[in-house]
């Protein structure tokens, strides 16, 4: 089997080894096309440019964009000293961003802003916008409690006594030496 894939292919190897510079020629000619076909790819996200317009789930979606405007989400956080500087920057910012387009699409990438002093993300993700001296201090500081803790005395009132039984007074053996007869 393998003997006769060889037999057929054998004509166009023995040009390949007769013809190195053409091979290369071709090899890198083909390289150029496919790069340049390539640049011209693009990149979709929306499953439902992938299904037929008639499947139920697409139209539902179409529904859901018209009401609420799309289906996914961009965050966007301003960080400066100045409140005032964060504001104006978002002003200027929101008419910019609902503008944006992409290359051979009609709609804008946004369809809404929603425009609020946003405190509970910097809660929960405070770490994440910290600087890497914050950081540092931060490991530093942690280290020292473990330390202090860790030297510390451990102080316990744990009892180790041996829990007594109650005395058996005379009526208790009595009524229990009656029972057994």
């Amino acid at each position: 089997m393998m003997e006769q894939v060889f037999q057929r292919l054998r004509p166009i190897i023995r040009w390949a080894v007769r013809r190195p510079g053409t091979v290369l020629a071709l090899a890198l000619a083909l390289s150029v096309l496919g790069v340049a076909l390539a640049m011209r790819l693009r990149i979709d996200t929306d499953f439902s440019k992938l299904i037929p317009k008639s499947y139920p789930s697409v139209q539902a979606l179409e529904r859901l964009r018209e009401m609420v405007g799309g289906e996914s989400t961009v965050d966007v956080a301003i960080v400066s000293p100045s409140f005032e500087a964060n504001r104006r920057f978002a002003e200027d910012l929101i008419p910019k961003a609902l503008a944006l387009k992409g290359e051979g699409y009609d709609e804008p990438y946004l369809g809404r802003v929603e425009y609020r002093r946003e405190t509970e993300f910097l809660r929960k993700n405070a770490l994440y916008f910290a600087t890497d001296e914050e950081l540092d201090r931060l490991e530093q500081f942690l280290q020292e409690k473990i330390e202090e803790a860790r030297l510390k005395p451990i102080r316990s009132s744990l009892s180790w006594r041996k829990k007594r039984r109650p005395k058996r007074t005379r009526r208790s053996r009595r009524c229990r030496s009656s029972t057994r007869s």
